[in-house]
């Protein structure tokens, strides 16, 4: 089902303005929390489309890897929370603001997996999540800039973002 909205946003996109459009991406780090706080470096590369005056389509494919981890406590036992690495997909719609700042939703759907350890014993999971959300940005230059987001996934968990975003 993901990959038909991702044709579907990319196929929208294409049929806008192609010929305004430009590659885009981002990295950044991703806190996670629920009953757990987890920090992932990740980054985006997709391509922006211009539809209307102010207003973007961005489809890219998001990837990341896991650089914090956290212990909680399970029914009196210590475990090691992990994510280990991610990819997926996600579709941006995003509005300019025409001051170089910029506001967007977000739609995604990523893969996670994860791991818990405890006692010398670890079980690893991997599954597709479906995540929305959105932020904010500002562009220092035309190719430079750093957004802030919010994501919820798989309706518990809450995802946020600090990245530089590039235009080439």
């Amino acid at each position: 089902m993901f990959r038909r909205f991702f044709l579907a946003s990319l196929l929208l996109a294409l049929s806008a303005a192609p010929a305004a459009a430009q590659w885009t991406g981002s990295v950044g780090y991703s806190h996670f929390t629920d009953d757990f706080d987890v920090g992932v470096i990740v980054g985006s590369f997709g391509y922006e489309f211009p539809v209307a005056d102010g207003f973007s389509l961005v489809p890219e494919f998001r990837a990341g890897v896991g650089v914090v981890d956290d212990t909680i406590n399970v029914g009196g036992t210590r475990v090691d929370f992990e994510i280990e690495n991610l990819y997926g997909f996600s579709n941006r719609f995003q509005f300019d603001f025409g001051n170089d700042m910029y506001a967007f939703g977000v739609v995604s759907h990523v893969n996670y997996k994860t791991k818990a350890s405890s006692a010398g014993m670890s079980v690893s999971d991997r599954s597709w999540e479906w995540g929305f959300g959105g932020g904010l940005g500002y562009m220092f230059n035309p190719n430079n800039g750093l957004d802030f987001s919010w994501e919820r996934i798989d309706g518990d968990v809450d995802r946020f973002n600090l990245g530089w975003r590039f235009r080439f």
